[in-house]
């Protein structure tokens, strides 16, 4: 069995600022299957967004982006593409 840390083996996140204040969110996942092994970031996208709903965690960052520029804030993504 792998152990949670070889299943993971990418990291994409995004971290935002919107109205003064700044919130971030993370997917860490299987390359290859592009399961989400682990997720989590500010409840207030998540709650805005229903992030839980995308399997996709490149789609999730996505609307994340989308949502953020269309209310008038930035965002800076961040992708740990491990060497294999």
């Amino acid at each position: 069995h792998k152990s949670m840390d070889e299943l993971a083996n990418r990291t994409i996140s995004i971290t935002c600022n919107l109205h003064d204040e700044e919130y971030s969110y993370q997917f860490d996942f299987n390359e290859e299957t592009g399961q989400i092994i682990y997720s989590g970031g500010d409840g207030y996208l998540s709650n805005i967004l229903d992030i839980d709903k995308y399997s996709d965690p490149h789609q999730a960052i996505d609307i994340i982006d989308e949502y953020v520029k269309n209310h008038g804030g930035t965002c800076t993504k961040f992708d740990n593409k491990k060497n294999q």
